[in-house]
């Protein structure tokens, strides 16, 4: 149930990408041209893999929040653990009572200005931001009824994450089109130019898999 969640995020392989689908096939474009096109059944079969490698991650980053000193060092913990945790949306839907947890520290973080500050310097954290402000409207749309009744929690977040989803990939899609588009005609005229194209190098972080289980409690004080 709520499998159609795995294609916004990348689980073509048993390692960790935490990246965004943007042709919502359950790969982003690199471990797409890597691994190939997956089914459903191989998803949620790698995503089932990847699930220890995700709580020994965000596990890390809480105990990095709790240790940081100064708020914006907090700020900066607190959105990195939302940026695992929004590019593993499948994550929520197996855990309900941490999606429940995750949903209220949005409404308690909602008005926090550390972070919009941090942005500035940070912006690589700005879809765990605006993740954090979008599901604190969900909070407040959902607010009138208790969340931890039978399944209604999960059914209508997954009709919000997966409108939020599409819009955002909509959006972002036209954005890397103009940027291919500009790619292309800087890389023609630096070949006319004679000049030397580099390709960037590719990093993939290990992260290390010590089967810890999930806590469903997140505490993020800034």
């Amino acid at each position: 149930m709520y499998k159609n969640i795995l294609k916004y995020n990348c689980y073509s392989s048993h390692n960790l990408c935490s990246s965004i689908s943007f042709n919502k096939n359950g790969s982003c474009d690199k471990c797409l041209e890597k691994y190939g096109i997956q089914n459903m059944n191989n998803l949620h079969s790698n995503y089932s893999y990847q699930m220890n490698l995700i709580v020994s991650e965000v596990k890390l980053l809480l105990d990095e929040c709790e240790k940081a000193k100064g708020r914006e060092s907090k700020a900066i913990a607190s959105l990195k653990t939302f940026d695992i945790l929004s590019k593993n949306l499948y994550f929520f839907f197996e855990h309900k009572k941490f999606l429940i947890t995750v949903i209220n520290k949005c409404n308690e973080f909602k008005n926090e200005n550390i972070f919009n500050e941090v942005l500035i310097s940070n912006p690589e954290y700005r879809f765990s931001r605006d993740f954090i402000l979008n599901v604190n409207k969900f909070y407040e749309e959902n607010i009138n009824y208790d969340m931890t009744l039978d399944d209604k929690i999960l059914n209508d977040f997954d009709i919000f994450i997966s409108d939020y989803m599409d819009n955002y990939i909509e959006l972002n899609k036209i954005d890397k089109s103009d940027k291919s588009d500009k790619s292309d005609k800087s890389d023609k005229s630096d070949k006319s130019d004679n000049k030397i194209i580099i390709d960037d190098k590719k990093h993939i972080e290990k992260i290390e898999n010590n089967y810890v289980y999930c806590d469903e409690i997140i505490k993020l004080d800034i």
